[in-house]
């Protein structure tokens, strides 16, 4: 990765220590742009766990709304 990609995901890490290396995958996986649909197929899963991934993602950074807010807020990070 690109040193703004290494340091996009060290600050990541260091602002929501809480969050899991699956819910960390999901993070970057959204911040490159991939659709719900390609995560799905990219990390070998359900769709359903990718949700359940996001949950708790947005439960450890305090965020709250839809899916789609979710991954507008990742990408703006």
């Amino acid at each position: 990765p690109s040193g703004g990609k290494q340091l996009r995901l060290f600050q990541l890490r260091k602002a929501y220590p809480q969050l899991t290396h699956n819910e960390i995958n999901l993070c970057c996986l959204l911040r490159m742009g991939y659709s719900w649909e390609k995560i799905t197929a990219m990390m070998g899963v359900k769709e359903r766990t990718v949700y359940r991934t996001l949950y708790r993602a947005c439960n450890h950074m305090s965020q709250r709304g839809s899916k789609e807010g979710f991954k507008t807020f990742i990408q703006g990070y």
